[in-house]
């Protein structure tokens, strides 16, 4: 186990958290000169490019290592925020998201794979929970800090962020790089990749998996948990604290560790998926506003646990050409995301109740695929 690798990655991902302006991102464009549509126009362009970038990228990072990835990443994050400081106007603030589409295809699976092969496999879920639970305590900092030091400097937001990310790109060039990637790096052509895709067919049932699982889950304790506030009859002035309690739920993914101790990974997923399931079905019929907080922040417990487990599996399930691999899986998990969000908006659109049946189909059809991968899968504990 390498923990100054560890140790370093655990503090670019708190800096990198410390976005001060995520509170108010929103109002921060429509008052540097762009329109809600315009936002959404960008938002979707940024969605395909990410898309577009992921294999190119995984290929990259297989022949180059993950620390030069990462340096160069870290580098362009560091670029795209002093631009978002002076953006004004569509087509800068556009800049900005083109930098932030290569910037998430590139760290996609590299930051997971440097630190999977930084640490043993035994310990992989709880450094993967750990480093996932400090961006978010970054992020409840910078919340902190803007409430009581920042206020309404909306530029200051975007100056204060730049710091961070320097900080962190800097930090950067501390690692120590893995070179075993290097090393069982396998050329693929871009027409091998669908015979790739399909070698790897066992573990695409777990990918399928976990895109409608982090989806559904992830839509509802975001998206829709207003809505459903709303339906219970829980005050707007109240939205705001709600916000901060289901953002500290998302803390839930350090105990990870300790939970896959107590019993196996596969096991405890596959409690995620029902409790999750059990959830959905309660807030479908329900307009109660505590059991509606309980249930919302569960889901986002569940999702908070699931992401390191995640992480484990698809790095167990990579012998040749990780960060390609991971950029696939990554790939699939977004279309899969394209997907679900305009079901979900459609049903949204007629009301919460419809977004919640969807949500129980998606997490149904979750379970049952769940189900048959666990019987194909080639693990040797007995489920």
């Amino acid at each position: 186990m390498k923990k100054k690798n560890i140790f370093i990655m655990y503090i670019i991902s708190f800096l990198q958290g410390m976005v001060f302006y995520a509170s108010i991102a929103t109002l921060y464009r429509t008052s540097n000169g762009i329109t809600l549509l315009e936002m959404g126009i960008i938002e979707s362009i940024c969605s395909v490019l990410i898309m577009i970038f992921e294999i190119p990228w995984g290929i990259i990072c297989d022949k180059i290592g993950y620390k030069k990835t990462l340096i160069v990443c870290n580098g362009v994050y560091f670029l795209s925020k002093i631009i978002f400081y002076y953006a004004c106007g569509f087509n800068t603030f556009l800049l900005e998201r083109i930098m932030m589409a290569f910037v998430v295809a590139g760290l996609s699976g590299c930051d997971t794979a440097f630190l999977y092969e930084s640490t043993t496999k035994e310990e992989s879920t709880k450094v993967f929970g750990y480093y996932r639970t400090l961006g978010t305590l970054g992020m409840i900092l910078a919340s902190c800090m803007f409430s009581l030091f920042i206020k309404n400097d909306l530029s200051k937001t975007a100056l204060w962020t730049i710091c961070t990310y320097g900080i962190a790109f800097v930090v950067t060039f501390l690692l120590d790089d893995v070179q075993s990637n290097k090393k069982e790096y396998s050329k693929i052509s871009w027409n091998e990749i669908p015979k790739y895709l399909n070698n790897l067919k066992t573990v695409i049932l777990f990918v399928l998996v976990a895109g409608l699982f982090t989806e559904t889950t992830h839509t509802l304790n975001t998206f829709y948990n207003q809505l459903q506030y709303e339906r219970a009859g829980i005050p707007v002035e109240y939205f705001g604290f709600l916000y901060i309690l289901i953002t500290l739920c998302s803390l839930s993914s350090a105990s990870v560790g300790q939970l896959t101790k107590i019993m196996k990974e596969k096991r405890v997923i596959f409690y995620l998926l029902i409790v999750s399931l059990f959830n959905c079905m309660i807030l479908r019929f329900t307009t109660n506003s505590i059991l509606s907080i309980i249930c919302i922040g569960l889901l986002t417990v569940a999702e908070a646990l699931f992401f390191p487990m995640m992480d484990t599996i698809f790095n167990q399930h990579v012998s040749i050409n990780r960060a390609t691999t991971l950029s696939i899986y990554s790939m699939i998990l977004n279309t899969i995301g394209v997907g679900t969000n305009i079901i979900f908006g459609k049903s949204a659109d007629v009301g919460i109740i419809n977004a919640l049946n969807v949500g129980c189909i998606f997490i149904s059809i979750a379970i049952i695929l769940y189900i048959v991968w666990l019987k194909r899968s080639n693990y040797e504990e007995k489920y």
